[in-house]
This record gives structure tokens, sequence and C-alpha cells, in this order.
């Protein structure tokens, strides 16, 4: 099995509404952004999210808080 990148959910920069999952992978830094119906994803969800659906990780500039 590859490796998997660290994630971290953490609260999205410009949405009450949001959380921001962030996957860093081989140096970079990948996100989704993340509907708060109830509560956050947890670790295991955001694992099978990468592993089945990857494209929805999208190229993320930490510096300025937007998606590349």
């Amino acid at each position: 099995m590859a490796k998997l990148p660290q994630f971290e959910i953490c609260d999205h920069p410009t949405s009450a509404n949001h959380c921001l999952v962030k996957a860093r992978y081989r140096g970079r830094v990948y996100a989704i952004s993340w509907a708060l119906p109830i509560s956050s994803p947890d670790i295991e969800e955001v694992k099978r999210i990468w592993l089945e659906e990857r494209g929805a990780f999208r190229p993320y500039d930490e510096s300025g808080a937007r998606y590349l």
C-alpha cells in the first residue's frame, strides 16, 4: 500500500459553515472544503476519500489560504 499523506482538519479561512481538510503529500499541500451540517469528518473518512476520490483534493496555497 502506498504511503498516505499527513492529514489536518482545521477551520475554513473564509466560511464558518465549512472546515478545511489538508493533506501533506510529497512536499505539497492538497485540500478539500468540507461542509459542516453536524460535525467535521474523522481521519478514517478522510483517508477513505483520499484513496477513492483523490481528485477531490486540489492543490492548496497555505500562504494565501486559497486553492491553486
